[in-house]
């Protein structure tokens, strides 16, 4: 797993299960998902399988994240990739603990996916059924989120994905199937899923269903709504039921069989009776201010609802703690509840602080009568104070002590510590919002009813043999059957609640045990028995096949409990070795993740001829980021913090006694940042990470503690050469030479420990066998001598009494000698008469078979089997001599494999100085701590070659490093090239766009001239227009006084002449219409010109010229 990837995941995002691409986190197509449910008694194994596909427009490096919830265990993940197979497997920490992040499983698969290849992922995970049991109507369910599945993201399809036909684009639609098998002791009544239309067929004691949906070829695989799977069972007719589970070939013999025992107490009516005691717990603090009246009245309620059998105590706390009875529980009296309401009257919040662990810690501490349970129920806002110490208290006294948690307005983030706190005990938490307070009362006293159930304290489950049973294995009646219990104690049993129980049994275990149930109900004892009758009928599970699936349900869930037990749940104050190893044992058989143990992935290969990438060998393990799933909290002192992601600054540090030595360095003091620069200086790294840039901070970062660097994948991306080149470049180092490797040496001088602490030990018990015999001598001569001294002192008569006593006790105990030697000598003689009878019994057998089958078939019958007995021998001492040799080959092949790492230490510690000299030659202030740790490393690897080793690796790594360089450059260029061609670009289009402004500006100001040039056109056609006007008119008036000029000539010659009279005017009456008809007509053509457009000048000068020549023409 990458140093990027791990961190990212690490406890600070929020994280989406799906199959990503390493450096970009770019999610892969989710093409199928299946979900397989199989259901055994009260718990179930999980089987997810999906199957992605890239996507993407190139080959990827591909990371798998799958959520896990709280009650989920782990138990197995695989996944099927490009023609290998990683697989899930526990192993056993080599370090201390490494906090990874919670809810989540992230695993590296650290291949190259190709566009369009699939990705088939499978994980298994086990959880407990939800019990929603009464007394007579057991009922079970089992919830699977919508988180399970990954988030809907949209993709662009790339060019291979476009070049699919419509047809097979349609042919690949996306499917989810769940599919449901209850495997169950007890008839099942009903089994359905009430969100999904699932069909489940019943059989009896067992149930299966399918649920198939299918999506289009655009659309996400979702689960709209949570699967909620229900069963309903028959009521259970027995207080304790026990189901035996056999493994055929278990991985220790003493987990050969499980056992599950439900148990679900039916308490008589005759011993109905409420063996509890009542403790409210009520918060007084300044915060509760509001709530008090409210909390007064449903205390007052409740102590007036107890029965008469049980106890009670009120107890106000706030940063001090006030009981109404220090001495603990009170019986339920008439006075007891008076004053009791009257300690709880005008209820008031000022108790200062809150405290809650003081509180519960008095209540906790307090006497406990013995046959009865002790119920707690606290109203409070307090948040949970002193985790770390309160829950174990909590946890520890669950056996008799049940803890119900009715929180007001409480903060979401102190939910989970709160629904931890109860559950610990087997209790319960309500939360009240402000607007809802008011109902405190009536949900108060609803759950106090509910709790107020005759109660099984100081429960015991015990086994044995029935006495009419023999044990074939122990030859001994009534001997304790080998099976342990996975808890030490057991809590609560309340009557009508169910309780499953599990146990482990080694292979020896005989048939007929009986399991005892004892418990106490007030002063009464009481007892169950189950009478298992035969082993033959126990379901048979098989685990060799190596996968999951084959592991009992039943197995795993005994497995982890019995971790829980031993390890965070364990009362001592520290594990045992002893206990340690179980644990170690536990988990690597079942595959249940522990503390003291880690996931790995194995990475094998389906082609036998295929080349391995990168230097991988068929075997890679690499740790998986899966937190084991802890209840309690733990201390910062036990678990590891994550590795640095940055490495502090090295700074030269100054001497008081002599000048500054250049090897005397030290780490210097953080300088202080600001929020922002410290947020800057993160997301730095992580892209430096994300984008394997070959920093020096990456080389530095990948040295070890020791001072050398340890070659491996991180190694060889911290100086970006494949990991496969490294190892092929390594120099040659024949078998013959001599290397001394410092973890060899280490397991020598700790054997050679072991055996020194072995014989010191022997001496000291024979030095102790030594100092009690001489202790016992001087014992019996002390004794001897005071008895002389005290004859010595009496009398005769009372010195002949002690003499004749000890002469009675010592004949009495020679008569006791020698009656143990005759019975020893009779004992002997019986011996020798049963050794005889059976030598003559044989013979007689033999006469038998003689006379049956003559001398010769005897006799080859007894040499065959003298010869079977032989070959047994023979082969007793060929598995021993095969042992021993295995164990030899084994030492010598880890010798090999800790040479060769050794060797690959030392030479990828040259390539770092190698690297470190030729890239950074620059930045010596930089990692001159690390250069001076690698060289004092290497000095003290006492090999000769190894000073030639920092030149030998430059001389690998410069031709490497120039190709970088030269592609560097290569890159360089073309990207200077792109950006010359760009800013060209640019240019280009800004003057392009210079050209079509200056175009755009030329055009705008010819069509303002062209405007201003028509409008200066129009202002002369008016003109000419108003002209041509005046010139009518005047020409009118002109003509009119031509006309009566005429006229007057007229009159004249009319007076001249009188006669032709008549005739003259007739003809002056014509000419003068045809003149003024043609003055009209002139007059409307010059109008006609002017309503067709303006004319030019020209045009108005021929008009007024023929309008002259015309009046020319009249007037002549």
């Amino acid at each position: 797993m990458s140093t990027a990837f791990q961190h990212l995941f690490n406890k600070t995002d929020v994280v989406e299960g799906g199959v990503y691409e390493e450096k970009t986190l770019a999610p892969l197509t989710l093409l199928r998902a299946d979900i397989h449910v199989s259901v055994v008694q009260y718990c179930a194994r999980i089987r997810v399988t999906f199957t992605y596909r890239n996507d993407l427009s190139s080959a990827a490096n591909v990371i798998f994240v799958f959520p896990v919830e709280d009650e989920w265990t782990i138990s197995g993940f695989q996944a099927q990739l490009a023609g290998r197979i990683v697989t899930g497997g526990i192993k056993q920490r080599p370090h201390l603990h490494k906090e990874f992040r919670e809810g989540a499983l992230a695993a590296s698969l650290a291949d190259k996916v190709n566009p369009g290849e699939s990705v088939v992922t499978h994980v298994w995970f086990l959880t407990a059924l939800e019990d929603h049991t009464t007394l007579n109507s057991p009922e079970l369910s089992l919830v699977i989120p919508p988180t399970l599945l990954p988030k809907p993201v949209e993709q662009e399809r790339t060019d291979w994905q476009k070049s699919f036909t419509l047809a097979q684009q349609k042919a690949m639609n996306k499917v989810l199937c769940i599919s449901v098998e209850c495997t169950m002791d007890e008839l099942i009544d009903s089994a359905a899923s009430a969100n999904h239309k699932m069909l489940l067929k019943r059989d009896g004691t067992s149930a299966s269903g399918v649920f198939e949906k299918e999506f289009g070829p655009n659309d996400c695989i979702t689960l709209d709504t949570e699967f909620r799977l229900q069963l309903i069972l028959k009521a259970a007719v027995d207080v304790m039921k026990v189901a035996v589970v056999k493994e055929i070939q278990p991985t220790d013999d003493a987990f050969t069989y499980a056992l599950s025992i439900p148990i679900v107490p039916n308490v008589a009516k005759e011993n109905n009776i409420v063996n509890t005691e009542v403790f409210f717990v009520v918060d007084c603090s300044g915060s509760m201010q509001g709530y008090t009246e409210v909390v007064e009245r449903t205390v007052k309620l409740c102590l007036q609802g107890l029965p008469s059998t049980a106890k009670f105590n009120v107890v106000l706390f706030g940063d001090s703690v006030l009981m109404f009875d220090e001495a603990g529980a009170q019986q339920y009296t008439q006075d007891n509840l008076l004053w009791a309401r009257a300690f709880v009257h005008h209820l008031k919040a000022d108790m200062g602080g809150t405290d809650l662990y003081q509180a519960l810690k008095a209540v906790y501490n307090s006497p406990i009568t013995r046959g009865y349970c002790r119920q707690v129920f606290v109203i409070s806002d307090s948040p949970v104070n002193k985790p770390c110490e309160l829950m174990p208290m909590v946890m520890h006294a669950s056996n008799y002590t049940r803890l119900f948690l009715f929180s007001t307005n409480p903060h979401p983030a102190d939910k989970p510590a709160l629904k931890t706190l109860a559950n610990l005990s087997r209790g319960r938490t309500i939360f009240f919002d402000k607007g809802n307070v008011n109902t405190l009362t009536e949900r108060m006293l609803n759950l106090l009813h509910d709790a107020l159930q005759p109660a099984l304290t100081n429960v015991t489950v015990t086994y044995k043999y029935e006495n009419s049973g023999f044990n074939h294995f122990s030859q001994v009646e009534s001997q304790e059957p080998p099976i342990q219990n996975t808890v030490p104690t057991l809590p609560l049993l309340f009557s009508g609640s169910k309780y499953v129980l599990y146990a482990f049994a080694s292979d020896k275990m005989g048939h007929h045990p009986v399991v005892t149930l004892s418990a106490w109900i007030g002063d009464k004892h009481m007892s169950w028995n189950y009478h298992i009758t035969d082993l033959t009928n126990a379901r048979i599970s098989n685990s060799e096949a190596g996968t999951p699936d084959d592991i009992s349900v039943t197995h795993a869930f005994a497995a982890i409990e019995r971790i829980r037990a031993l390890t965070e749940f364990n009362t001592k104050s520290a594990i045992t070795a002893q206990e340690k190893v179980e644990v170690v044992r536990l988990s690597c058989s079942f595959g249940i993740i522990s503390p003291y143990t880690g996931y790995h992935t194995t990475t094998t290969y389906q082609n036998a001829g295929r080349r391995i990438p990168n230097g991988e060998t068929d075997a890679d393990r690499n740790e998986v980021a899966l937190e084991y799933s802890y209840v309690l909290p733990r201390h910062e002192r036990n678990t590891a913090k994550i590795d640095k992601v940055r490495p502090d600054v090295i700074v030269q540090r100054k001497s008081l006694k002599q000048e500054k030595d250049p090897d005397d360095i030290v780490l210097a003091k953080p300088k202080k940042q600001t929020t922002f620069e410290f947020c800057g200086d993160i997301v730095k790294y992580l892209i430096d990470l994300m984008c394997r840039s070959p920093t020096i901070d990456n080389v530095i970062f990948a040295q070890s503690a020791l001072g050398n660097w340890e070659m491996g994948s991180a190694f060889s991306r911290a100086i970006d050469v494949p990991f496969h080149l490294l190892i092929t470049s390594m120099p040659n180092i024949g078998e013959d030479t001599v290397v001394v490797v410092p973890s060899i040496i280490e397991r020598d001088r700790q054997l050679e420990e072991d055996t020194r602490k072995a014989e010191e030990l022997v001496a000291q018990q024979k030095r102790e066998e030594h100092e009690k015999a001489i202790k016992r001598a001087e014992f019996q001569h002390k004794k001897q001598k005071r008895l002389r001294e005290e004859r010595m002192k009496l009398g005769d008569e009372d010195a002949n009494a002690a003499e004749e006593q000890e002469r009675r006790r010592a004949e009495e105990e020679a008569a006791k000698a020698q009656k143990a030697r005759e019975r020893e000598e009779k004992e002997r003689r019986e011996r020798e008469k049963e050794a005889e009878k059976e030598k003559k019994k044989r013979e007689a057998e033999r006469r038998k078979l003689v006379k049956k089958l003559g001398e010769d078939a005897v006799r080859a019958q007894q040499q065959a089997e003298l010869k079977r007995q032989q070959e047994e021998e023979e082969r007793k001492r060929k598995e021993e001599e095969a042992a021993i040799k295995r164990q030899e080959d084994m030492r010598l092949m880890w010798e090999k494999q800790e040479r060769t790492k050794y060797l690959q230490n030392i030479w990828a510690t040259a390539i770092a100085l190698a690297y470190l000299q030729l890239e950074y030659a620059a930045k010596q202030y930089e990692y001159h701590l690390a250069v001076q740790r690698a060289l004092h490393w290497l000095q003290e690897t006492q090999l000769v070659a190894v000073i030639d080793w920092p030149q030998q690796a430059a001389a690998f790594l410069r031709p490497i490093l120039n190709h970088r360089h030269h592609l560097l450059q290569i890159e360089s260029a073309a990207k200077a090239e792109a950006k010359e061609r760009a800013q060209r670009e640019i240019r280009d289009k800004i003057a392009a766009e210079e050209a079509a402004r200056r175009q755009a500006e030329e055009e705008k100001q010819n069509q303002l001239e062209a405007e201003q040039r028509a409008l200066r056109e129009e202002q002369a056609a008016q003109d000419v227009y108003s002209s041509e006007e005046e010139t009518v008119d005047s020409r009118r008036t002109a003509l009119q006084q031509q006309r009566e000029e005429e006229l007057a000539a007229q009159q004249v010659d009319e007076e001249v002449e009188e006669e032709p009279a008549i005739a003259v005017e007739e003809g002056a009456d014509e000419e003068q219409e045809e003149d003024a008809a043609e003055v009209d007509e002139h007059i409307e053509g010059e109008e006609g010109d002017e309503g067709e457009g303006e004319g030019d000048e020209g045009e108005v000068d021929e008009e007024e010229e023929h309008d002259d020549g015309s009046g020319e023409e009249e007037e002549e």
